[in-house]
């Protein structure tokens, strides 16, 4: 268990009871938005984290993660537990 793949969202677990929807559109030949939803079907919350990728040089990317919650509270994607945005360059050689 890595807890570096969760920080840099290289890994992604859903649990029981919960649907990931994803889908991805390249809006141009180098930018591509996409979007994600991680739905938890008991409590019917969900988590939505639209993303935005483009390279800037050869090898070299920028992809900016955004994270809404949408649920009331006490539940698993309550709205308490706050929005927020990831940043991350990432670098191929």
């Amino acid at each position: 268990n890595n807890w570096m793949w969760y920080l840099s969202a290289e890994l992604k677990t859903i649990g029981r009871n919960q649907l990931l929807t994803m889908f991805q559109y390249p809006i141009t030949d180098l930018i591509t938005i996409g979007c994600m939803a991680i739905t938890s079907m008991s409590d019917k919350s969900s988590a939505i984290v639209p993303t935005l990728n483009c390279p800037i040089f050869e090898d070299v990317e920028l992809i900016f993660y955004g994270n809404i919650y949408v649920g009331s509270e006490g539940k698993s994607f309550s709205s308490n537990l706050g929005n927020g945005g990831m940043l991350r360059f990432r670098v191929y050689f």
